[in-house]
């Protein structure tokens, strides 16, 4: 049988090239700010969205303190409703802070 010889797979390859490159791939370029900015970034992000959250507590606790909901509620607004102004108000202030963030990592500073 031709598997069990001893050369079978010398002979098997003997007509095969592999040529092999190197893919390229930029060099690599170490930024310090880049670095430095990495310990930081984390409680930057958790300040910036800890102000919001805590005014919305306020808003939503003083809101209970007067009785607003059940106002609200009388007049004949549907629950659905004052969750959909609470969505939207937060949603508002969260876009404005997500848009400053995305101008500030995406713009192109021409030096």
């Amino acid at each position: 049988m031709l598997y069990h010889e001893k050369n079978a797979a010398r002979k098997l390859f003997d007509g095969i090239r592999v040529y092999i490159q190197r893919f390229p791939y930029p060099a690599y370029s170490h930024d310090n700010f880049t670095w430095s900015i990495s310990v930081f970034l984390p409680l930057m992000f958790i300040l910036m969205f800890s102000s919001i959250v805590l005014s919305n507590m306020r808003s939503i606790v003083w809101e209970k303190e007067q009785r607003l909901k059940e106002y609200q509620l009388i007049h004949g607004l549907n629950n659905w409703m004052i969750w959909a102004s609470y969505f939207f108000t937060v949603l508002f202030f969260y876009l404005i802070i997500i848009v400053l963030i995305c101008v500030l990592f995406f713009a192109k500073a021409s030096v």
